[in-house]
């Protein structure tokens, strides 16, 4: 059976992305501070894009339903929609993913200490363990798969609690042959899913 994903691709950019960059940003940007672009950086799912006007992923609150069995970003060559030639494609660094509901049905906290790696593995599995990493901070971290930086990906646990998570999605974004470090950082929701 053939794995079912929500693609989470970058596609276009604005006009105005290159102008924001280069004339109002004081920095390039970094791993710890990237610059923030989810008002310029659009993209779209496979199954809420139907054409006409490209929604922006970070202005809307996907969520993942029982039918999926994987999140996967990619920003291939051939969805990068590039409308100014000055800037080069997207190369993805990390997906940072974060629990924004840390509380129970009840409405107890359910984590009372940062979240591990066992308890992110009751809504997440690794495709690679070498590719996912749990930060002190509680904050799980997907590396990309290819040395490209084109792809990552993460399965879905089936029977998972559910869970509201931020994805802050971290790349490198050619700009006039300089690296700007860039972030969009949709919200996203999944669901329980059935093995």
């Amino acid at each position: 059976m053939s794995t079912k994903f929500f693609n989470l691709n970058l596609t276009a950019t604005t006009g105005s992305l290159y102008d924001y960059l280069t004339n109002t940003c004081l920095s390039h940007g970094s791993y710890l501070n990237p610059v923030k672009v989810g008002p310029f950086i659009h993209g779209w799912t496979d199954d809420t894009y139907q054409g006409g006007e490209i929604p922006a992923i970070d202005q809307s609150l996907p969520q993942i339903d029982d039918s999926y069995d994987a999140i996967r970003w990619r920003s291939n060559k051939s969805d990068w929609l590039n409308y100014d030639d000055r800037i080069g494609q997207p190369i993805l660094q990390y997906i940072e993913i974060i629990n924004l509901n840390p509380f129970g049905d009840n409405g107890t906290p359910k984590y009372y200490q940062p979240m591990t790696k066992s308890d992110w593995k009751q809504y997440f599995k690794p495709y690679d363990e070498d590719g996912f990493h749990v930060s002190p901070n509680g904050k799980l971290y997907i590396t990309p798969e290819d040395k490209d930086g084109n792809s990552a990906s993460v399965k879905i646990k089936g029977n998972n609690p559910g869970i509201f998570a931020g994805f802050n999605v971290v790349f490198l974004l050619p700009v006039d042959n300089v690296n700007y470090c860039c972030i969009i950082d949709p919200i996203i929701k999944v669901k329980k899913k059935e093995d």
